[in-house]
């Protein structure tokens, strides 16, 4: 009974969490890749304070990092917004200056919809 039971638990999958444009995610999930990717950025953030770049240096390091975070967090806020019962497209809104990062914070502490919907079951029921 025991290798029945952990043949149907999911085991968490970086990568599918990271590119996968399918499924829902909880907002536990999406504000831990909030949180990592701060970090991330605060610890780019120190690397370029103590390389000492020069101005185009630095623009073209953080517009590099920009461009390797830009598919995960659209396919994380996918997800999420799959947990709310709306297209991945809503998804492309997280990228506007400004909007896109205080929409992400919100999108973190709402909780979403409880039930089954086109895209899954909620991310509590799935296991």
């Amino acid at each position: 009974m025991e290798e029945y039971n952990n043949q149907n638990k999911e085991e968490f999958d970086i990568m599918k969490f990271l590119f996968s444009l399918q499924g829902r995610i909880g907002k536990k999930e999406f504000l831990f890749y909030i949180a990592i990717e701060f970090l991330t950025v605060m610890v780019v953030g120190i690397i370029v304070a103590v390389m000492k770049m020069n101005k185009e240096e630095m623009e073209q390091f953080l517009g590099v990092v920009s461009l390797i975070f830009i598919y995960p967090n659209i396919a994380v806020s996918a997800k999420r917004a799959h947990d709310f019962n709306y297209s991945a497209w809503f998804a492309f809104v997280t990228l506007a200056p400004y909007i896109g990062f205080v929409l992400m914070i919100i999108m973190g502490f709402i909780e979403g919809n409880p039930e089954e919907n086109k895209y899954g079951l909620p991310p509590k029921k799935k296991q």
